[in-house]
């Protein structure tokens, strides 16, 4: 019996290793106490792991990570991002223009 056709051409490595490409994320300022738990959190790789990661390379992996686990973003992903999610509690920004 012949085996199954796989998604992936027989013979080809599996993994993949192709270079995400680098953005720049221009105009977003953090608070100076998240500036400086990221390192504190560089400190900690080094003394852990003996790696030395940038500032970036730390913030891109706290986001992968965040991204990942969110599981309300995960199913945002899943339906293909078009129903956005709406939360049935009250705003909180405050009267609207149209309110007397």
């Amino acid at each position: 019996m012949p085996k199954k056709a796989s998604n992936k051409m027989a013979g080809m490595p599996i993994l993949d290793f192709a270079v995400d490409t680098l953005k720049e994320l221009k105009g977003v300022n953090i608070k100076s106490s998240v500036h400086d738990q990221i390192g504190k959190y560089r400190t900690f790789v080094e003394r852990t792991k003996g790696q030395k990661p940038d500032n970036s390379a730390v913030v891109e992996k706290i986001l992968e990570t965040f991204f990942g686990k969110e599981a309300g973003f995960q199913k945002f992903l899943k339906d293909g991002g078009s129903k956005p999610a709406v939360s049935a509690a009250p705003s909180t920004a405050g009267p609207s223009a149209t309110e007397p």
